[in-house]
């Protein structure tokens, strides 16, 4: 008589699987009526959310919802490409990681044509040439000083009376990238986070399935098929390093012993620090969950202080910033206060908005992820979490940061997928793995839908993610040359004149370029004569960046600010040397 348990098994887990497959489909369409709320946004900035929605991931939706109704396993099959063994292999991860660095790095200047779009990337390079310098904050030359505002203190830390500046972000980002430039290859900087977690990725999954080695071809597949890993992986952003540095920590951790520890421990030194403080520990809470449930109080006790100093450590870092100047700080400089705990409380609650924001940014970051990603780690997720205390940090690991961002920024500006949740891709990625494996052990075969949505994922979705990316980005990209290459001395940019032209304001911390660029709304009218005795002025105005308005799908003519028309008219009065 034949056996009957394999088929039942095979016949329950595909049953399964469908029912998830089903709650993936229903999530989707369930986010897109949250969006159906979109007037109600309320914030004018708000409006890139709604409009990299409508322009960019409305359009590869299809795709998503097409896998979610198509896939389905079947019978597992013998002699699988997946199944052979060269794929799981040292030097076959050793390849794939050489040329997913060199492609973020090239991808750098092809698609983004070597330009930082956003200001938190600007301000990594920002600090890294302060930090290359040897010193903590760049001086601001006196003269300068007046103008302040003007240079753009957008996420500057106040120090004294304008005597110095640095980004208000934490060092280590910008810090990796001054290392990187000593020898000239600053740009290599995200590209090597990403080959870092996809190394760790790869030994992790080896780690928590060693009897089967198709997790080490599968965990990469489905870090390789995020489009959000590659393409923010050719940026500044800092993003990069939290998701290179928390697989570092979750090797490390999982490997155990004082050594594994104490790695760990000092990777959480430099992962808190990368940028914001709070994503590496919502990361790393899970597992200290996990540490008490099995009654490891020692090894939590460590863990506990370890943590204790060096959150300690970075909520002083600001302080201690802004303790190198030497008069106090200005009225409305820092309106919140110079501390994170300040600006913490500031901004938390929840608002009408937040809804439609989180429904659109949770889309975005479904749609810049591996096809088959969302209902894997879904499936993943349900499977391992009663038995599986590792599946289970994971899974917590990607709803905490969900939950805080929530009540403190819904709102994440530019990014490539949604970056606020790009540290744990890791983890989804972990989980689809392990919900993979589920479906093989009980006999069902997801090695050639895998196989196909990872090399559409790849072949299709990434080329259609780096032309959006490449079309947002190249308005500004050549205007940000145009002004680099005028002649001025001095250039003041109509940054209320179009969307996030304020950002087209960058200088270097020393201001040795030419030109100079200042923000319009913070230059005072009376300010014209003196500011020409320093050089010829240059203007950029909305003849100039109509480009970025017609990319925001902005054509109606305009006129120059009254503000800005104003200069133009002070510095003609004045005898200014005028560059058109």
């Amino acid at each position: 008589m034949t056996d009957s348990r394999p088929a039942d098994a095979a016949a329950e887990a595909r049953r399964l699987y469908d029912r998830i497959r089903l709650a993936s489909l229903a999530s989707i369409l369930v986010l897109l009526a949250c969006t159906t709320g979109e007037p109600y946004l309320g914030v004018p900035q708000e409006f890139l959310t709604a409009f990299i929605f409508r322009c960019q991931d409305l359009l590869v939706v299809p795709a998503f919802v097409a896998v979610l109704l198509v896939v389905r396993p079947g019978l597992r099959s013998t002699g699988a490409m997946l199944d052979r063994p060269w794929w799981s292999s040292g030097w076959a991860i050793a390849v794939l990681t050489l040329l997913i660095v060199l492609i973020c790095w090239t991808g750098h200047h092809i698609v983004f044509g070597g330009y930082d779009l956003s200001r938190d990337e600007q301000m990594a390079n920002f600090d890294a040439a302060i930090y290359r310098s040897g010193e903590a904050v760049q001086p601001i030359p006196i003269w300068w000083r007046p103008y302040a505002d003007a240079l753009n203190q957008l996420y500057i830390q106040p120090v004294g009376d304008h005597e110095a500046w640095v980004s208000n972000y934490l060092p280590v980002n910008a810090m990796a990238r001054a290392a990187f430039g000593v020898v000239g290859l600053v740009d290599l900087t995200g590209p090597a986070f990403v080959g870092l977690g996809l190394l760790c990725l790869w030994s992790i999954a080896g780690r928590l399935w060693p009897e089967d080695p198709i997790a080490r071809v599968v965990a990469p597949l489905f870090y390789l098929g995020s489009s959000q890993i590659v393409t923010a992986g050719m940026t500044a952003y800092a993003m990069n390093a939290h998701i290179g540095l928390n697989l570092l920590w979750l090797a490390l951790f999982l490997r155990g012993g004082r050594a594994g520890h104490g790695g760990a421990m000092l990777v959480g030194l430099l992962a808190t620090g990368i940028h914001q403080p709070l994503f590496h520990p919502l990361f790393v809470l899970p597992f200290f969950f996990m540490l008490a449930t099995q009654r490891r109080w020692l090894t939590l006790t460590a863990y506990s202080a370890a943590y204790i100093a060096i959150g300690a450590f970075w909520a002083a870092w600001p302080v201690w910033i802004s303790a190198h100047g030497t008069l106090p700080i200005p009225r409305g400089a820092a309106p919140v206060g110079v501390g994170y705990i300040d600006r913490v409380l500031t901004v938390i609650g929840i608002h009408a908005r937040t809804v439609v924001l989180m429904a659109m940014n949770l889309l975005r970051f479904v749609t810049w992820q591996h096809l088959l990603l969302l209902p894997l780690a879904m499936l993943g997720t349900v499977v391992g979490w009663r038995k599986d205390a590792v599946a289970r940090g994971l899974a917590l690991g990607l709803l905490l940061p969900l939950v805080t961002v929530s009540f403190l920024v819904p709102y994440q500006g530019h990014g490539w997928g949604y970056r606020y949740l790009h540290g744990v891709i890791g983890n989804a990625c972990l989980l689809a793995t392990g919900g993979l494996l589920w479906l093989r052990a009980r006999g069902l075969d997801m090695a050639r839908p895998m196989a196909w949505t990872s090399l559409a994922s790849v072949s299709i979705m990434l080329p259609v993610h780096l032309v959006m990316a490449h079309r947002q980005a190249e308005p500004f990209r050549a205007l940000d040359r145009a002004i680099a290459a005028s002649p001025a001395d001095i250039v003041i940019v109509d940054d209320t004149e179009a969307p996030f032209a304020r950002d087209l304001v960058i200088n270097r911390p020393d201001l040795s370029n030419r030109p100079i660029r200042l923000l319009a709304r913070f230059t005072d009218v009376s300010a014209l004569p003196r500011l020409c005795s320093k050089g010829s002025i240059g203007f950029v105005d909305w003849p100039r960046l109509s480009h970025i308005d017609a990319m925001f799908g902005i054509t109606e003519p305009r006129k120059s600010t009254p503000h800005q028309q104003a200069i133009e008219r002070a510095a003609a009065q004045a005898g200014c040397r005028i560059v058109h």
